[in-house]
């Protein structure tokens, strides 16, 4: 049950990192 969370929670992160970094390339060019 531990390892699904720190799973999930690996995935949002990851997720999110990401959305960020493209978000960031949208807004500058």
């Amino acid at each position: 049950m531990e390892s699904l969370l720190w799973q999930l929670g690996g995935l949002v992160l990851v997720g999110v990192l990401t959305y960020l970094i493209v978000f960031r390339k949208r807004g500058s060019g």
